[in-house]
């Protein structure tokens, strides 16, 4: 991993969650996530947290709602897009993973982190995703899908 454990970044508590969600413990099945110094990794932690077993809650992440969209909207629009079950709260989200994502469309909203979000679902739905407002990652991450297929996700542009 190319991943710089050292850095200031935040986003690097991603590691983190990932080895808890990956954990067969059933101390795991229950998680809570605390966004308030990470806000930005709440639309790929709604993907994980609904993808896999058990009920994720995301807190303190009511900031989201002031970004290129109301965040936390969005990212609820998304999961229930692709077939995952998902409340919102004031401020954050409660996903019950289901251990699957069916696919479907998304609406990007023009916001970038949104669509990389549902472009990586992709890989763990069952059916094709569409992504409305794809070119929204060009403000942060213009080479994205280009990287994205070079990982080996596919994707094609309507």
């Amino acid at each position: 991993m190319n991943l710089n454990t050292n850095s200031a970044q935040g986003d690097k508590e991603i590691v983190s969650f990932i080895n808890t969600i990956k954990s067969t413990d059933d101390s795991c099945k229950n998680l809570i996530f605390d966004a308030s110094n990470v806000p930005d990794l709440v639309p790929i932690l709604a993907v994980l947290a609904a993808s896999r077993q058990g009920t994720t809650e995301i807190i303190n992440a009511g900031r989201l709602r002031i970004k290129e969209s109301d965040r936390l909207s969005t990212v609820c629009e998304m999961i229930q897009s692709l077939g995952g079950n998902i409340t919102e709260l004031s401020e954050g989200l409660i996903i019950n993973g289901t251990g699957i994502l069916k696919g479907g469309t998304v609406n990007g909203h023009n916001d970038h982190r949104i669509v990389m979000a549902a472009a990586i679902a992709s890989i763990l739905c069952s059916d094709p995703v569409i992504i409305r407002e794809s070119e929204a990652v060009n403000k942060s991450y213009p080479k994205f899908f280009e990287d994205f297929t070079y990982l080996g996700g596919e994707y094609y542009a309507l």
